[in-house]
């Protein structure tokens, strides 16, 4: 199944020139600046892999691009953080996912599927990094693009440490439709290849002009549901990847 990964983003930084160029003298051509490249490159080597310079906590959702109206769909979401950036709390952090046509600015007030809400396990230890991954599911209650809609927090929403809503999935009434064909169409070759191997056994037992016309009328209908299902498959691979059976 093809997925996709959105990890949340820190604030952008804007700058008034472009990186590693000099303001020079007036009259003369600005040079780069070797020196400054260098210590932004060290920084960044020195950036602690747990969250990032400008926000401690990370949230990551892995989310499918395509899904089925009528079967749930299921996501994971990674949370990672700088040491002590998840502690000093009362209560116990959770991951808290919901799908819905549009997220709100909290679990709470986002109104969906829940997918997961759940404590974080293990729970955050003060003084270490963190890294923690949680999965879930749910159907979705309606088609049309649905946005995945993750927030770290504790205490209800009191407290929020990190938000991913960027993640979207395409829950498809065609590409539903598609994949409904295809299973009916396996169930009607599945019959029709049992039928086939009765009427062969039958006319192994006793080879008469019934159970010959038998076998042929076997083979005819089984021949034509694997075309169907070949085509049916074919049509639905072109239209959603082939991602939804």
């Amino acid at each position: 199944m093809s997925r996709h990964r959105v990890a949340s983003r820190p604030g952008a930084v804007r700058r008034g020139r472009r990186e590693g160029t000099a303001i020079a003298p007036r009259g003369r051509r600005p040079r780069p600046v070797l020196a400054a490249a260098a210590a932004l490159a060290a920084l960044g080597a020195a950036t602690p892999a747990a969250g990032d310079a400008f926000d401690p906590v990370a949230l990551e959702v892995e989310a499918p691009a395509i899904a089925r109206s009528d079967r749930p769909l299921s996501i994971a979401a990674t949370v990672t953080a700088d040491p002590g950036a998840l502690t000093g709390t009362d209560g116990q952090v959770r991951i808290r996912v919901k799908l819905a046509p549009i997220c709100g600015g909290s679990f709470e007030g986002t109104e969906g599927v829940t997918l997961v809400d759940r404590p974080l396990d293990p729970q955050p230890r003060a003084g270490a990094a963190y890294r923690a991954t949680a999965t879930g599911s749910g159907t979705p209650a309606s088609a049309g693009e649905q946005a995945v809609c993750a927030f770290v927090a504790a205490g209800g929403d009191e407290r929020q440490y990190a938000a991913n809503v960027d993640a979207t999935v395409d829950v498809s009434a065609a590409c539903t439709t598609a994949a409904r064909r295809v299973e009916r169409q396996r169930r009607t070759t599945r019959r029709a290849t049992k039928e086939l191997r009765r009427a062969r056994a039958a006319r192994r037992h006793r080879r008469t002009a019934r159970t010959l016309r038998r076998v042929r009328r076997a083979r005819s209908a089984a021949i034509r549901a694997k075309r169907r299902l070949r085509r049916d498959v074919a049509t639905g691979t072109s239209r959603c990847g082939g991602v939804l059976w």
